[in-house]
């Protein structure tokens, strides 16, 4: 009898489906500087640089050099000492450039960036629910699945998920997601922590999971207890 369980449990876990697919790794990329993307339909098109996502631009060698004439994020007046102190002189040459009270990365950039890579979905995914989770974006986010746009989400506190049920079925697509780190509808401040130079910086792309996962298009949704006090 015990054999027989033995049996049952190891042929059921031979079947067990996966319900999850890690998208981090290597992702084709393009800078978008002049905002001409979405009018070009990049998003119909492949990209010739790499970058690895989680991953930030400046952590992948992307963006501007940094110079004295860099357009930071947070408020550094042109009439600040350090633009004409001469004890900073050395700190202004290029190669060289350090802004004492900044968290000044190897390079810099506002505006819009595209990742883009291929998944392969397997036939069991057929008929599920499918969500694509993106963590910790910087942070409007515009997703295509194979050109056809799937939505737009902009927040800095919370994850971007989108439902991609119907869309993603077994085989092979191509997900493409545009990433625009500049002030834009939600105005947080030029010195809010969240974007400022001297805390964490304006920084373009996803530094947290990028996964798919999939559930039965019949699930529970919203789980509310009512104590009987």
């Amino acid at each position: 009898m015990s054999l027989l369980f033995f049996i049952l449990a190891f042929s059921a876990c031979n079947k067990e489906e996966n319900f999850h697919i890690d998208l981090s790794g290597d992702w084709q990329f393009r800078i978008d500087s002049l905002d001409v993307g979405e009018s070009e339909d990049w998003f119909a098109e492949n990209f010739n640089e790499v970058v690895s996502l989680p991953g930030s631009m400046a952590e992948n060698g992307k963006g501007n050099e940094i110079t004295v004439n860099t357009n930071w994020t947070g408020n550094m007046w042109n009439d600040s000492l350090w633009y004409k102190d001469p004890h900073m002189e050395k700190y202004r040459k290029k190669g060289n450039v350090k802004v004492p009270f900044w968290l000044t990365p190897m390079k810099e950039y506002k505006g819009a960036a595209w990742y883009q890579r291929q998944v392969s979905i397997p036939s069991s995914w057929n008929n599920k629910n499918v969500n694509l989770h993106l963590e910790r974006v910087h942070w409007e986010s515009t997703v295509w699945i194979d050109g056809k746009q799937m939505g737009v989400q902009n927040s800095l506190g919370t994850s971007h998920n989108y439902n991609l049920k119907d869309v993603l079925t077994a085989g092979e697509h191509t997900i493409t997601i545009r990433v625009d780190n500049r002030v834009k509808d939600i105005n947080v401040g030029v010195d809010a922590h969240s974007i400022s130079d001297n805390t964490q910086s304006n920084w373009n792309g996803i530094i947290g999971n990028i996964e798919l996962t999939t559930t039965p298009k019949v699930a529970l949704g919203d789980v509310k207890l009512y104590p009987d006090v």
